[in-house]
């Protein structure tokens, strides 16, 4: 199956060339959130540079740590052979994340070796303030207020919960809620970004429908919107209804509008 999510690699020619500085002024080209960071673009800036003199040798360490100049060489050519299939495959900055930790000790070896002049040094040093005091993370959410345990999660009284199995059937972000159940629960996700309709059925919907066939308990789904076309569309390729009222989860990561309900379940015999 074809899982790409196709909405961010690089469209044109300038793109291809320079993204890193496309997303320095445009971030949403690479993610749903806006964000500044520039160790990339910096990077990609200097990164040609550390390659030509790590290839002349001119990043030389001194002898008795010699092995330097090829690790070195090496962390610049696997940095560049990854970004290079990212772009080409995913576009999405999120899956960056390594090499947005990586940049700055690039730049490191780049600017600062044995005998590097002063100026090299401060070079560096204002860089890494401008990274540091410059960067503004998305805002994917955060609690409002410091608590004692970092998860609360209130289950409803139902039948027969310990025991359990808890169907995930939408794109919603609820699977964190499964660390406030009983550890016998079992939790089989059936709808998503990567199964589920529209997708037509696959392995991995095959395996989930076996590990919902050898729950010993009773079924529960799991949604963030119990009316859910897209939900009662996933529940229905695995034979799957709802039998009953809805009961409501409370947790504190479920900020408004976000919420969450165990509806119980039953299986179509026919």
């Amino acid at each position: 199956m074809p899982l790409r999510d196709t909405r961010w690699p690089p469209r044109t020619t300038w793109e291809w060339l320079a993204y890193p500085l496309v997303w320095a002024t445009s971030p949403r080209r690479v993610s749903e959130q806006w964000f500044l960071d520039l160790r990339l673009a910096f990077l990609w800036l200097a990164l040609p540079l550390l390659v030509w003199r790590a290839a002349r040798g001119a990043i030389a360490p001194p002898r008795a740590t010699a092995p330097l100049p090829a690790a070195t060489r090496a962390l610049a050519i696997a940095s560049a052979l990854a970004y290079l299939a990212w772009l080409a495959v995913f576009g999405y900055y999120r899956y960056l994340a390594p090499l947005e930790m990586l940049a700055p000790l690039l730049l490191a070896l780049l600017l600062v070796r044995d005998g590097a002049r002063p100026a090299a040094r401060l070079l560096l040093g204002v860089l890494l303030g401008l990274l540091l005091l410059g960067t503004r993370p998305p805002r994917w959410g955060h609690l409002h207020e410091r608590q004692d345990v970092f998860l609360r999660v209130e289950l409803p009284d139902l039948p027969q919960l310990d025991r359990a199995t808890v169907i995930l059937a939408e794109n919603e972000p609820l699977a964190f809620l499964a660390l406030g159940f009983s550890p016998e629960v079992r939790f089989v996700r059936i709808g998503g970004n990567l199964m589920g309709p529209p997708l037509p059925a696959y392995g991995l919907d095959r395996e989930a429908a076996r590990r919902i066939a050898a729950g010993p308990g009773p079924l529960y789904a799991l949604l963030a919107d119990p009316a859910s076309p897209a939900a009662a569309a996933a529940l229905q390729r695995q034979r799957l209804h709802r039998a009953g009222d809805c009961a409501v989860v409370r947790s504190n990561l479920l900020v408004p509008p976000l919420a969450a309900w165990l509806c119980p379940l039953r299986r179509d015999e026919d």
